[in-house]
């Protein structure tokens, strides 16, 4: 049986998958199904094959709903609760702000061990008096992270099993049961602390961010603008450790000890060595580890004088990293990292050697740049049902910005790492260092450049199910044309591939003129409601830990330059704690709050010199009495029983699209007559949306909805 990895594999990933969209007895009943299969086929040998697929799809099935039932479950129970907790301190970043966030490895609730693993995540302002590697036990109350029991692409904090979390500025009896400091994980990330404090001592402050980014996966202190640029520019895989990375340094490990004349062998030992230590360094990221165990069996066959299959070993990565973390199947890194080096193994090399056929030009300039292309339009064709997926855009220009930074990234990554062993052992001398790090913080400078020039070429929007699913089509049909091997039919595809993408972009277009999109994007603890018809955007709250960084992203995402109006229903931290980070990184001409909050001394001390305040505090309403209409668009928003204060005069001129209307009869302006009304209820963080029925229902971080003319959603 050829590649039977793959099979095994692949089959336990699609049976994740597909238990993903279902939840109960249907998980079980789905099971059954492709194991009656495997079993009826299976005394035929030409069908063992297929039997292998089937049973492994079955398993996987089986397998995601034993773990939510044994695992999840019980975990997520103990929300709302105020117990005692024992769990191992992970992990702790500080971002640019001071806040730390702390990740706890649970072992005990209430004195219950319990079953399998995850973690307590928490943000504090304040350092917790522990170390890595410390059991620590406190008492505080349990807050569910996601509150949907279905696994979803948009809930990436369960699929890197963050299930509960804590306020530690509330908790009591915080306490250091033992400590475990010389546990090898936790002397790895003191390393890499030092790794990131050398960074630190000899780089700019912005440079040294983006190169702990690179090199070690942490993010925290990167500013938003320039993590904002690589994303649009396609750069996002950059700034996380990925198998590009890996397989940079890997080259420059073994290719160094090739010059100074290592045995063969011996530096496959030492390569495998590296890269059981990097990536227990970078925290195990899927991508890392899906790298590590490709590369680990292609250095495993050159010990053993044997070829490594690298289809055959891409399934045997993902299988054992889903046996071991089956939410990982839609977390986002996961997918992206092997749906690019599924591309890459599939469609590279058939690609650039048609290329190369067609120029017949041999110079290694010409194959350096052909080379590079063919893994950037690879790696973005067979990712693209992903990013439309998680982004609702498609970067297009990610292929030719990719030729341009790869050469780059490499550069900064093998700087970065002579940077961090010279630092490391020879401290004394770090004038050696000069040179060098004068070159690398040109280099990530350039980087940034980069981002920024590419980052002004707009995506392409495609937020339909339909449009997913043309994407999705053409992938599959791109996997047939490979696997026929006949160029014409992989030239028709082709064809057919960018029709559907320029097609699902035009239908986009003509689809939402003259529309209202509606919005509700979840921030952790908060939410956003983000309003926009004909260039002007209303936004209606920005709470949550994350709700400007969520709420910048999606506008950005959208091109939109400015928010017109931001209103806020109350200004504590569910309703604004998302604001002053907004108003940093965003233009907001016009901000409505109420007279008190928690988070209104933020707000009122950030940047506001480009944007005017409505604080007058003359009408009282309850949060059911708000209205928006937007151009005769109804928006009806019920939000409860607290009473806020709101202003007296609208922040808009008269005729403008923005107008505030009360059900109680108060109004702002002339009272407006409107037969459309929209709740949208947010209940233990669900989201519902109604017109007498219900109409959208949805438990995922983000919601979107098209009004027609008349106010329907489409």
């Amino acid at each position: 049986m050829t590649r039977p990895m793959l099979k095994l594999g692949g089959g336990f990933a699609a049976g994740l998958l597909v238990a993903s969209f279902f939840s109960g007895k249907l998980i079980w009943i789905l099971a059954v199904l492709p194991a009656s299969i495997s079993f009826l086929f299976y005394f035929k040998r030409k069908f063992r094959p297929f039997c292998l697929f089937c049973f492994s799809l079955a398993v996987g099935v089986a397998y995601l709903g034993f773990y939510q039932v044994f695992v999840y479950q019980p975990a997520v129970a103990w929300d709302g609760e105020t117990v005692p907790v024992k769990a191992i301190m992970y992990d702790c970043t500080e971002d640019m702000n001071g806040t730390m966030e702390y990740l706890f490895r649970v072992k005990e609730i209430d004195h219950k061990k319990v079953a399998g693993y995850y973690y307590l995540r928490s943000n504090t302002s304040t350092q917790l008096p522990c170390q890595y590697g410390d059991i620590c036990q406190f008492t505080g109350e349990l807050v569910r992270i996601s509150k949907s029991n279905q696994l979803t692409i948009d809930d990436q904090a369960k699929t890197k099993y963050f299930f509960l979390s804590t306020d530690f500025d509330e908790v009591q009896d915080f306490e250091v049961v033992s400590h475990n400091r010389f546990s090898f994980q936790a002397m790895l990330f003191q390393l890499r602390d030092r790794i990131i404090q050398v960074f630190e001592e000899h780089l700019q402050p912005e440079q040294a961010a983006v190169l702990s980014g690179m090199l070690l996966g942490q993010k925290e202190k990167i500013p938003y603008s320039v993590t904002e640029s690589f994303r649009l520019a396609g750069y996002s895989h950059m700034l996380a450790v990925s198998g590009l990375h890996l397989s940079i340094l890997m080259a420059l490990i073994i290719g160094t000890l090739s010059k100074i004349r290592v045995p063969r062998k011996v530096s496959s030992l030492l390569g495998i060595v590296f890269i059981f230590l990097f990536a227990l360094l970078t925290g195990c990221s899927p991508s890392v580890v899906r790298a590590g165990i490709m590369m680990g069996a292609i250095l495993i066959g050159k010990l053993m004088d044997a070829k490594a299959d690298s289809v055959n070993s891409l399934g045997l990565a993902a299988g054992l990293i889903l046996i071991i973390s089956p939410f990982s199947i839609l977390n986002l890194s996961f997918l992206l990292s092997f749906s690019a080096t599924f591309g890459l193994v599939l469609l590279a090399r058939p690609l650039s050697k048609r290329i190369f056929e067609k120029i017949k030009l041999k110079s290694s300039l010409v194959r350096f740049l052909v080379e590079g292309f063919s893994v950037g339009v690879s790696a973005t064709i067979f990712t693209i049902p992903v990013i439309v997926a998680s982004f609702s855009q498609f970067v297009w220009v990610s292929p030719i910005s990719n030729l341009l930074a790869i050469p780059l990234a490499t550069v900064i990554l093998c700087f970065g790492f002579f940077i961090a062993i010279l630092g490391l052992l020879l401290p004394q001398v770090s004038f050696l260092l000069a040179p060098i790090c004068y070159l690398e913080n040109a280099s990530i400078w350039g980087l940034e450049q980069l981002a920024k020039l590419f980052s002004h070429v707009p995506p392409i929007p495609l937020h339909y199910d339909f449009v997913q699913l043309w994407c999705v089509l053409s992938l599959v049909l791109v996997l047939i044309a490979v696997g026929i091997h006949k160029n014409k039919f992989l030239a028709l595809v082709a064809c057919a591939s960018v029709t559907c993408l320029v097609a699902g972009a035009v239908s986009y277009q003509i689809t939402v003129s003259n529309q209202m999109i509606m919005a509700i994007v979840d921030g952790s603890y908060g939410y956003s409601v983000i309003l926009q018809k004909d260039g002007t955007t209303v936004l209606l709250n920005c709470g949550g830990y994350q709700g400007g960084y969520h709420t910048l992203s999606y506008l950005q995402g959208k091109g939109t330059q400015k928010v017109d109006l931001l209103v806020l229903t109350d200004a504590n931290k569910k309703e604004a704690a998302g604001v002053p980070f907004l108003l940093e990184n965003q233009q907001v001409d016009w901000i409505c709050v109420p007279e008190e909050g928690t988070m209104l001394g933020d707000i009122m001390q950030s940047d506001l010199s480009n944007t005017r305040v409505v604080e007058d505090t003359s009408i009282q309403i309850n949060r059911d009495d708000f209205c928006l209409i937007l151009d005769n668009q109804s928006v009806f928003c019920k939000w409860g029983e607290v009473t806020v204060a709101m202003g007296n005069y609208p922040p808009v001129p008269e005729g403008e699209i923005v107008t505030f209307y009360l059900k109680n009869g108060k109004t702002t302006r002339k009272p407006v007559d409107f037969s459309v009304k929209y709740d949208i209820i947010l209940e233990n963080n669900q989201v519902l949306l109604q017109n007498g029925e219900t109409v959208y229902q949805t438990e995922s971080n983000l919601v979107e909805l098209v009004c027609d003319e008349k106010g329907q959603v489409k």
